[in-house]
């Protein structure tokens, strides 16, 4: 018989029974314990993925912040400058009546002294007369 039972081997050598299941008792535990560290390697890259995508969403999200404040701060900036080119407007616009008003007050002024001095020439012609 080609198959011998687990008593005849032990009969004619024990120890290759011995050998024999000790040998299929470490592969079995290899087997067991390749299998952990496929199962752990598993849960820690899983953990890495998960960590990755935190980090990830966590920059995305201050991505958007910083992209909504540096919006805010460009209406604000826009704002400003509207305002300030309104302002401009306004003072150019009152430079410009000044400078009209000045130009008038200039020309009434130097009418009024011809006047003056025609009025002193006459002055003096009636004193010396």
């Amino acid at each position: 018989m080609i198959i011998e039972t687990a008593a005849q081997v032990v009969q004619r050598d024990p120890w290759t029974l011995i050998g024999n299941l000790s040998t299929t008792a470490l592969v079995v535990m290899a087997i067991v314990g390749y299998a952990l560290d496929r199962r752990i390697e598993r849960r820690e890259r899983m953990a890495g993925q998960e960590r990755y995508r935190e980090q990830n969403e966590a920059g995305i999200r201050r991505s958007e912040q910083m992209h909504t404040e540096n919006r805010e701060r460009l209406e604000q900036l826009r704002l400003f400058r509207d305002a300030q080119e309104r302002l401009n407007l306004r003072r150019d616009d009152q430079i410009s009546i000044l400078a009209t008003l000045g130009a008038t007050a200039s020309e009434a002024l130097k009418g009024f002294n011809r006047r003056l001095e025609l009025i002193e020439d006459q002055a003096k012609e009636a004193r010396k007369t």
